[in-house]
């Protein structure tokens, strides 16, 4: 799922999505859903490096659940909250949407420093989390551009029919052979990113954003506990804007139960809870309630991604919260 037909392999960062490049794919319920990447690597249309003056800028940064996978540019909760604060056309408010699909906290905060910082946002929502716990041979910090693309190639074959048949062809001649094969060597697989390592890159973030007088908000879209905690944690001690989208999703559930979300009606939706809940994303999630919203695609597409109304309701409330916490007349 990390690299893709839109990104180009990257030395520091491992792959970003490649400028000026698309991609269209087909949605499994039949829906067309186009990835247009602007002139700076950004999902969406291109814009001015420089921004014009009185104009605020808000930067989203984080991983697919960011990015929009899955759904159109248009229905991706960056795009929705600049329609939001441009309500009547004033154009004053500009919000890129800087999701990479598989960044994890690691990549982020070399994107943040090293990219991002020369567009000067006013402003950095920041939402990272699920793949700093997925698990592989070696963590973020220790890879090399090299570690990537093996593990990457491994991906791509162990999907592939053909590759699963030449293995077993090759066991089936060892075999006949008598060859002895060799013990398998155990490799202790590990979090892209540990609690700490999270942690780090979490607080460096912060330390950018205090240099430039950048306002920075956590919005943990899919941050699996207990790395959702550690992101609390940071956001408490160093006075950063937290949103807990469980939260929110959770009162949207008790009144989609109670008047059917009027509002969102004209979302297409197939409003069923599946028969069984995955152990694994209780453990990520931390409660059944979570999980059956996370497993009900109302609000989302799969265990991770929003769906249109999911990224929908995200945007309303980052506006609220934005105005809630006069953050907009603090620019």
């Amino acid at each position: 799922m990390f690299f893709q037909p839109f990104h180009s392999v990257d030395k520091k960062l491992f792959w970003r999505p490649k400028p000026k490049s698309s991609y269209t794919m087909m949605h499994p319920e039949g829906d067309i859903i186009e990835y247009k990447i602007n002139s700076f690597g950004f999902r969406g249309d291109d814009f001015s490096l420089r921004k014009q003056n009185g104009n605020i800028r808000i930067i989203c940064a984080g991983d697919s659940s960011t990015f929009g996978f899955n759904v159109n540019y248009i229905d991706s909760y960056p795009e929705r909250l600049k329609e939001i604060l441009n309500i009547g056309n004033s154009n004053q408010y500009e919000v890129i949407n800087a999701g990479v699909i598989g960044y994890s906290s690691f990549q982020g905060k070399i994107y943040f420093e090293q990219y991002l910082r020369k567009f000067k946002p006013d402003i950095l929502i920041i939402s990272y989390g699920i793949n700093d716990s997925m698990t592989e041979s070696i963590s973020d910090a220790d890879k090399k551009l090299g570690n990537v693309l093996i593990l990457e190639t491994q991906r791509v074959l162990n999907d592939s029919s053909l590759y699963k048949i030449l293995c077993e062809i090759i066991h089936k001649i060892k075999r006949g052979m008598k060859l002895k094969n060799p013990a398998p060597r155990y490799v202790p697989l590990l979090p892209k990113a540990s609690l700490n390592e999270y942690e780090e890159n979490l607080e460096r973030i912060i330390s950018l954003c205090n240099d430039d007088k950048i306002i920075l908000i956590y919005l943990p879209i899919s941050v699996p506990i207990p790395y959702k905690e550690v992101m609390k944690n940071v956001a408490s001690k160093n006075q950063v804007g937290f949103i807990d989208t469980e939260d929110i999703f959770k009162k949207y559930s008790c009144e989609y139960i109670k008047n059917g979300l009027k509002p969102y009606k004209d979302f297409p939706v197939d409003n069923v809870y599946f028969s069984s809940l995955d152990p694994a994303l209780k453990t990520k999630f931390g409660s059944e309630e979570m999980v059956k919203l996370r497993e009900w695609n109302y609000f989302f597409i799969d265990a991770y991604h929003p769906s249109p109304c999911g990224h929908q309701i995200i945007s309303e409330e980052l506006y609220k919260y934005l105005i809630e916490q006069n953050i907009l007349t603090r620019k």
